[in-house]
């Protein structure tokens, strides 16, 4: 899913200068992938202890300055203070939390946090639906699971 995820994402923008961020981040997979594919930033947001003491102990390992952690509940708008605008967002939240994310992505758009060029990937076992007129949307199956793309211009 990272790799289809990063063609994807590739294929819509140049990673030079862009930012990305690392919703449910667990491991810091897809935040370690987009700092090493070359996106210039990555913030990873993940409230659960044990997770993000790996994610610190791989980004010092791999000595790697350009991740950051954002620590505390995804859905919480405190969470996000001082992030700044991002380019490209990737969402993996557990199941159970799958029909939240319409709300995540509006706490998103009111905290202003959307460059004008930004790509919001979901990883999800089901059709997301968000009404917003001016973000474009595309999906594509693997398996079992939805990668449902949205990006902001035409």
């Amino acid at each position: 899913m990272r790799s289809a995820f990063f063609d994807i994402l590739f294929s819509l923008i140049n990673f030079d200068n862009r930012v990305f961020l690392d919703v449910f981040s667990g491991s810091g997979a897809m935040s370690f992938e987009s700092i090493s594919r070359g996106l210039a930033k990555a913030f990873a947001v993940e409230k659960d202890k044990k997770a993000i003491s790996g994610i610190l102990q791989n980004k010092e390992s791999l000595d790697i300055s350009e991740l950051s952690i954002l620590k505390g509940d995804a859905y919480k708008e405190t969470t996000y203070e001082g992030l700044g605008r991002v380019n490209a967002v990737y969402i993996d939240p557990p199941y159970v939390q799958r029909d939240r994310i319409p709300e995540l992505l509006d706490t998103f758009r009111s905290l202003k946090i959307f460059d004008d060029v930004c790509v919001i990937g979901i990883e999800s076992d089901r059709n997301v639906q968000w009404n917003e007129k001016d973000w474009s949307k595309k999906e594509k199956k693997y398996g079992n699971t939805l990668l449902t793309v949205f990006y902001n211009w035409e």
